[in-house]
């Protein structure tokens, strides 16, 4: 059996050739690829707020993932919880732990009923990120309920 995948499109073999040329990292590899995207194909890509949130740009990522989350119905839990896990850690990094442990204790309650391992990993990841604002009554309270070393 060959291998039947589609030839990569010209612009996006161009981009590779690029990145090994200039050795970009992975994250600069997906942001040059989301400014090259055609449209319609860069809907197929990760979301660019998780690629702005791995660019650690926190103040870029909030209100794209804030967008992304006002249209995710709670049916969709899993999904749900992966992007309030992403909100979670974009608001620790732009500093802002209050909010930043709302949209954990969110995330945690949502998740509670799912098993998924990325779930439990991004769980850890979101509460170890809120741990230097332990002195922030928000965080503190999240931080009692949910030990992130359970």
């Amino acid at each position: 059996m060959g291998d039947e995948r589609k030839p990569a499109p010209a612009w996006a073999v161009r981009l590779k050739a690029e990145r090994n040329a200039r050795f970009w990292s992975q994250k600069e590899m997906a942001r040059q690829l989301h400014e090259a995207a055609p449209p319609e194909v860069e809907a197929t890509f990760p979301s660019r707020a998780s690629v702005i949130r791995l660019l650690r740009r926190p103040l870029r990522a909030v209100p794209l993932l804030t967008d992304v989350l006002s249209r995710y119905d709670t049916t969709h839990a899993r999904e749900l919880a992966l992007y309030l896990s992403w909100l979670a850690v974009a608001l620790a990094d732009a500093n802002e732990p209050e909010e930043a442990a709302r949209q954990a204790r969110r995330m945690l309650e949502m998740s509670a009923h799912v098993a998924s391992d990325r779930i439990s990993l991004r769980a850890k990841v979101v509460l170890d990120r809120l741990v230097p604002h332990r002195e922030v009554r928000e965080v503190r309270e999240l931080l009692a309920g949910y030990p992130s070393d359970a």
